[in-house]
């Protein structure tokens, strides 16, 4: 598996091209963005992966030390 950052995917993200993002997605980039503004406030604030069959709130981890998610919002949200 490559690193997110190496992807197709943000490849085409990156592109701004409309015809690449409706052949993957069948959206453009107006109703991917609206979709996308949507699903970044859930990814924020929940887990990834469910506990017991429920996706719980994330800890707050300001101020801790570690490293930052190497998957955007965007990867996450399209990966099903």
């Amino acid at each position: 598996m490559i690193e997110p950052k190496m992807s197709a995917w943000r490849r085409i993200l990156a592109s701004g091209n409309d015809q690449s993002l409706i052949t993957t997605t069948g959206l453009d980039f107006s109703v991917f963005g609206e979709l996308k503004g949507r699903f970044e406030s859930m990814y924020s604030q929940y887990s990834l992966v469910p506990v017991d069959g429920k996706y719980v709130k994330r800890k707050d981890t300001s101020g801790r030390r570690g490293g930052e998610w190497r998957m955007r919002s965007v990867e996450c949200g399209f990966l099903n």
